[in-house]
């Protein structure tokens, strides 16, 4: 989206891409970064933001639970291994991190010292968090409970006052959030695009997407969920109690999650999982160990409590270990503090609690180690930086081919492969989940779907067949239609791409004096 926004001047909607109509903060940041240096600048801003989140724990602790276990919070952050593999991507999760423990930290320190100064940060940094992803709405909206609570709880000489500082919180994460939503509203018809469609509706988007959508979250986690007809004859309280929400796995969450993290991130395998999408062991191991140690600071309670509203709220919506980051954050005082007060214990814990942080830690430096081995004769110059991504992106092959060997007023159409970025030609994703640019649903022939490419300007597929198989037999309408277009020689077969061929480029054969062809 940023480099598409900064090659245009302008920020447009991107209608195959619903993503494009997400509050996009962090985005304008990367917008002006390709305006300079591209991917590496953009980077090097989600870098920063990792680095204030690692802070922010830090600082957070430091003031709310105990200046020793600072260090050991912030060492938690710094070891978990998706923290540390976000730190090297251009995502935006860090951003939101920061951002929630910082509105985190200034609401505990309101709660303690009432100043308003402290509500208006925390408002704006809460603000700035649902500015960043929707993902933000759910922790500011625990925060806000949280106020509410205090509130209630006050005497009543000083209700009134706390009830304006309450007041105040909401208006400024409103004014500070509420322009991407009120932009989403307008030019989609749902400020919360494409979610909620039963209630918003919303442009390209329909009904079966929306299903889809809420399934292919509901997938992640351990086990696998029946089938959708299965599913549909389910009470609709059962719909939420099967696959990877069935009671006894929802109790046992935090050991799968530790132990098989590949069941909670896209599909990677088990050493990937563990050395980069893995929360990593301490949380599992130290915050349990709270329960000996007394006393307890009071407002580790109050994260503890946050910690687990968002839980539940993860574990029901989208076991994605990525988006648990900002709630398992707030559980990083709690390990830290876990560390510190076993660090000090008798003997035996004591000389554990040593011997696993050693382990761990040498553990990481070996998983960055796997991580950063692959690109250092690049960042050495040994070898270019072309040769780099040949090597290691699998999707980079084919799209300089298709910059070198197709026009440049070619346009592509992929499928199985939203990876674009480095195509230097318009593009536009189409598998049918995505829009409603193509709706696969409403054709019967061939024909119809080579008329709606020319309608689009389209003159190249490409097809990554690991994640879009084409076939007639299939379910879903555009696998159907595009395997009968090829039989039929509305698409002709250019070139055979990437290792094992895994992709397949096409070239749409003009009908009836319309368009030409864009191969050279």
């Amino acid at each position: 989206m940023a480099k598409l926004w900064a090659q245009a001047g302008k920020i447009s909607p991107l209608w195959y891409d619903h993503h494009s109509q997400f509050p996009a903060t962090v985005q304008m940041l990367y917008t002006l970064a390709h305006l300079f240096r591209g991917a590496v600048a953009a980077k090097l801003f989600h870098f920063a933001y990792g680095m204030l989140g690692v802070g922010a724990v830090f600082l957070l602790t430091r003031r709310h639970i105990s200046p020793s276990a600072a260090p050991w919070a912030a060492i938690v952050v710094a070891t978990t291994p998706v923290y540390t593999w976000l730190w090297g991507v251009a995502y935006v999760d860090l951003a939101l991190v920061a951002y929630v423990l910082l509105s985190v930290h200034f609401l505990l320190s309101w709660i303690e010292k009432q100043k308003i100064s402290y509500v208006v940060l925390s408002g704006t940094l809460g603000g700035a968090a649902m500015a960043v992803k929707m993902q933000g709405i759910v922790h500011f909206g625990v925060m806000a409970l949280i106020a509410f609570y205090v509130l209630w709880r006050s005497p009543q000489y000083c209700r009134a006052r706390r009830g304006r500082h309450v007041g105040l919180l909401l208006l400024v994460a409103l004014i500070v959030a509420g322009p991407w939503y009120v932009k989403s509203w307008i030019i989609t018809g749902n400020p919360v695009y494409p979610f909620a469609y039963s209630i918003f509706g919303g442009k390209q988007w329909s009904a079966a997407q929306a299903q889809w959508y809420h399934r292919h979250q509901q997938s992640f986690g351990m086990g696998e969920l029946p089938s959708s007809a299965v599913m549909r004859a389910l009470p609709w309280w059962k719909r939420s109690l099967v696959g990877p929400r069935e009671p006894h796995k929802l109790l046992i969450a935090p050991v799968n999650l530790t132990l098989w993290p590949e069941e909670f991130t896209v599909e990677v395998g088990k050493v990937a999982a563990m050395t980069q999408m893995s929360v990593g062991p301490l949380y599992l191991i130290f915050v349990p160990l709270l329960v000996i140690f007394s006393p307890r600071p009071g407002k580790l309670k109050i994260l503890l409590i946050m910690f687990g509203i968002l839980w539940l709220w993860w574990l029901y919506s989208m076991q994605l270990t990525r988006y648990l980051l900002p709630t398992l954050m707030l559980l990083a005082p709690a390990a830290g503090y876990g560390i510190y007060r076993s660090l000090r214990a008798g003997i035996v814990l004591r000389v554990s609690a040593g011997i696993v942080l050693g382990v761990w830690l040498v553990a990481v430096v070996l998983f960055n180690w796997l991580m950063l081995s692959p690109a250092l004769p690049a960042i050495a110059g040994q070898v270019s930086w072309d040769s780099y991504l040949r090597q290691t992106l699998d999707v980079y092959g084919p799209s300089q081919y298709i910059n070198d060997f197709t026009a440049a007023d070619a346009k592509i159409i992929t499928y199985g492969e939203p990876r674009c970025y480095y195509l230097q030609r318009e593009y536009l994703w189409g598998d049918w989940h995505y829009h409603q640019m193509i709706v696969y649903d409403r054709m019967e022939k061939s024909e119809e779907l080579i008329a709606a490419y020319q309608r689009l300007g389209i003159t190249h597929i490409l097809i990554n067949r690991r994640y879009f198989g084409v076939s007639d037999r299939s379910e879903q309408a555009d696998r159907r239609l595009l395997a009968a277009a090829i039989q039929a020689g509305h698409l002709k077969l250019v070139q055979r791409l990437g290792a094992g061929n895994q992709y397949l480029l096409f070239e749409v054969i003009a009908q009836q004096g319309k368009g030409s062809s864009s191969t050279r």
